[in-house]
């Protein structure tokens, strides 16, 4: 092994090429949840792609998580608490290693905003988690004027 780099015959396996099958597999068997697939699978899917991401090498891979994460965030209703936490923390996470600005401060901010009231201390804590994330990264700026409105919630 080379770089990352496996020959295998005519094939180069390397982890971009890996984390795209991955993330093309995770996209397609998400797209049209509730209809193909079960709750307990999605929560498996997403707890995958968050822990998928540790290891991404290109924004590019963070602007696909996130966005899918935010689609399925804002458009099913998750009664699942443990989908709730994988969601709330890769869209916050994914967001903050995003360099370029996001067009989204507005439902990171509902993202932040929600899981902070969250009845649930899972999804309060990945929602703190998330913010922390964010605080670190580029869009400080973004999320400090929020800060007070949690404080005061």
């Amino acid at each position: 092994i080379t770089d990352g780099v496996r020959n295998i015959g005519l094939l180069d396996v390397n982890l971009p090429s890996c984390i795209r099958l991955l993330s093309d597999l995770s996209e397609n068997w998400t797209s049209n949840y509730p209809e193909n697939i079960s709750l307990m699978f999605l929560h498996s899917v997403l707890k995958s792609m968050l822990f998928l991401s540790d290891l991404f090498t290109d924004e590019l891979q963070f602007e696909i998580l996130l966005q899918s994460c935010l689609h399925h965030y804002f458009h099913h209703h998750f009664d699942d608490i443990n989908s709730r936490v994988y969601l709330t923390l890769s869209i916050l996470k994914s967001a903050a290693a995003i360099q370029k600005d996001i067009f989204e401060i507005e439902k990171m901010y509902e993202v932040i905003i929600n899981g902070l009231l969250s009845n649930s201390p899972s999804v309060s804590l990945s929602s703190f988690e998330g913010l922390l994330f964010l605080l670190r990264s580029k869009h400080r700026q973004c999320v400090i004027p929020i800060i007070p409105n949690i404080s005061s919630a």
